[in-house]
């Protein structure tokens, strides 16, 4: 199975997001560089997690992004269906559908499907900036402005 590359750069965002100091703000710039993005394209995926009410979004010349909830109260799920949706992996398409009976491709993938998003559910972002490496933070930090340190 494959997700979006938005997806990807989802996750990422939001475990550099973690990684620093609650309510501290960072611009899309800093983000998108990162990861080698443009921040038009990042900024897209990051409207997306604050209607999911994910992420927080501050306007203005020192506004920037901030978690809205704690890190272990994120999962790899959350993120994941926020970016993707939540649409089923797959759809029968067999004729027998029709007629009222169940697809059994269809059956089968849903058990897998639920055990992805069992596993998924239990990941959080607190999980993995915990094993992040160093030099991420610091690049993080040094893109944070002092106007941008406190988020209202």
């Amino acid at each position: 199975m494959k997700y979006a590359k938005a997806t990807n750069y989802a996750l990422h965002t939001m475990v550099y997001l973690a990684s620093i100091p609650r309510g501290s703000l960072v611009g899309v710039r800093p983000l998108a560089e990162l990861q080698g993005l443009s921040s038009a394209y990042l900024s897209k995926i990051l409207t997306k997690l604050a209607k999911d009410n994910l992420i927080h979004s501050s306007p203005g010349a020192q506004g920037g992004y901030s978690l809205a909830l704690p890190p272990e109260n994120i999962t790899f799920l959350d993120i994941i269906e926020s970016v993707e949706g939540k649409q089923a992996i797959l759809t029968c398409q067999l004729a027998d559908v029709e007629k009222e009976e169940e697809c059994v491709i269809q059956k089968k993938m849903e058990i897998g499907e639920q055990q992805l998003k069992q596993y998924l559910e239990s990941v959080t972002i607190a999980e993995i900036v915990e094993e992040l490496d160093e030099s991420v933070i610091s690049f993080l930090a040094k893109h944070q402005s002092p106007e941008r340190r406190k988020a209202e």
